[in-house]
């Protein structure tokens, strides 16, 4: 598709704003060109291969349009550019500009100088080992950054297949009522979530000036009205619905900060078939509100054998949600920090204010629920705190305690060592400006200080 779009839109001219009324005599002609190559997409088989087509029609239009634009100083593109691409954004239920699935995943093939025969797109899977074999189809630049962002997102999206299988057998299993299942999916989670974080390089293949001044070309392109605030906010997370998708199925607390909105707002710009992911999965239980419900249930049936069982599959599932959100972190921190290289103007806001925020509603998810409901040995039969000292009445029941470390110990404190036994008495003496020391009444020569032994009757 991406191939047969080249084709056709090779001999479309970018004219500039002062060619503009030359280009309008061969509008029309452009036009019907490009509904042509619309058409062809249409002609793909299957279903999906007819929408991939039609998307594949769709960015090399909309990359052709920000190229117009950025050329012609800023004016919108040509009536004959708008009203195909207009059309396909309908088709597709699309935008009608340049967004991050454009660019990155319908953006890529593999390189011919690592193909076979045997190979096609749909037997190559981009992910990170492979990721030099990835190459870009449509670019606005001609550095080597711009072909190693796209490349590193397109591996990245590539590695999120992982995630989203785990995430679905979760889901699966929460309807079923299977933790073990649920414990399961969480650890596939959380490595898939580790395979992410290995995607971005460290350190760095170049230098930090080198994301700096890509960006500072893509961003007429890409988003020429949005501020320095709203880029880094892309860089950060696009409109790729990994965040969304793991925020919203671990049950992360929502905030109200600028990410938080960015993620609620990037759903419209996503495909049709990520949108319905997320709202499928905004409509069933999350990770944490089961494991909230496996607490409540085991304080229910607290005593019972079937509750002594169940406790420490409690704790297992509690351990693998606690890894997935340090996973989670690990990986927004990452993210953070690619957003410092690319755009430093903004990186003191993003750093100390916003990742600030977003570090403390990940951390806030984590679960100590078991902690929290005390699943521990009854008390002791006494207890001092303050000086009281009172008997309290023991059951098979545990009674929850608010702070373990108010309750002292059973046994009685530790008793001073007893004194040393009766030794000879120690006495000092002065005559004449000498001292003696007397032990048991023995004393030394006058002129002297000194101690004698005792006898051994003494």
């Amino acid at each position: 598709g991406a191939r047969t779009a080249g084709t056709a839109l090779s001999s479309v001219p970018l004219h500039p704003s002062s060619s503009r009324d030359a280009a309008a005599t061969t509008g029309n002609a452009k036009e019907t060109q490009l509904l042509r190559l619309a058409e062809e997409g249409k002609r793909k088989r299957g279903k999906e291969g007819k929408k991939e087509g039609m998307a594949t029609s769709a960015t090399t239009i909309k990359t052709t349009a920000a190229t117009t634009t950025e050329l012609d100083g800023g004016e919108p593109p040509p009536p004959w550019l708008c009203r195909p691409l207009n059309k396909l954004a309908v088709d597709l239920d699309r935008p009608n500009h340049v967004c991050y699935s454009d660019m990155v995943l319908i953006n890529w093939r593999e390189c011919r100088r690592h193909e076979r025969k045997t190979h096609s797109k749909k037997d190559f899977h981009p992910c990170r080992e492979n990721i030099n074999s990835i190459r870009i189809v449509n670019r606005f630049l001609a550095v080597p950054a711009e072909e190693w962002f796209w490349r590193m997102h397109v591996a990245m999206e590539g590695e999120a297949r992982e995630i989203i299988h785990a995430i679905h057998n979760g889901i699966e299993a929460i309807r079923k009522d299977k933790m073990e299942e649920v414990t399961i999916s969480l650890n596939q989670l959380s490595n898939g979530i580790r395979s992410l974080i290995a995607c971005h390089p460290d350190p760095y293949p170049h230098s930090a000036r080198a994301e700096l001044v890509l960006w500072r070309r893509l961003k007429p392109f890409i988003a020429a009205n949005a501020s320095l605030k709203e880029l880094s906010c892309f860089v950060y997370a696009g409109h790729s619905p990994i965040l969304p998708t793991l925020f919203k199925y671990l049950g992360v607390k929502r905030g109200r900060h600028r990410l938080q909105r960015w993620r609620d707002e990037s759903v419209k710009n996503m495909p049709t078939e990520h949108r319905k992911f997320i709202g499928m999965i905004e409509s069933t239980q999350s990770a944490r509100t089961y494991l909230k419900s496996m607490i409540a249930h085991r304080k229910r049936r607290e005593g019972t054998p079937r509750a002594k069982s169940r406790m420490h599959d409690v704790a297992v599932l509690e351990v693998s949600f606690n890894k997935c959100i340090e996973q989670l972190l690990r990986f927004c921190s990452r993210r953070s920090q690619l957003v410092c290289r690319c755009v430093p103007q903004a990186a003191q806001w993003f750093r100390e204010i916003q990742m600030k925020q977003e570090a403390e509603y990940l951390t806030r998810s984590h679960c100590a629920l078991l902690v929290g409901h005390q699943l521990m040995a009854p008390l002791p039969k006494s207890i001092n705190r303050g000086g009281k000292h009172w008997e309290e009445q023991t059951t098979t029941k545990p009674t929850k305690v608010k702070n373990l470390f108010e309750v002292a110990d059973d046994k009685p404190p530790p008793r001073p060592p007893p004194p040393a036994p009766n030794a000879a008495p120690l006495k000092v003496t002065e005559s004449s400006g000498d001292v003696d020391i007397v032990v048991g009444g023995t004393s030394s020569s006058p002129n002297s200080v000194g101690v004698s032994q005792p006898s051994p009757d003494e």
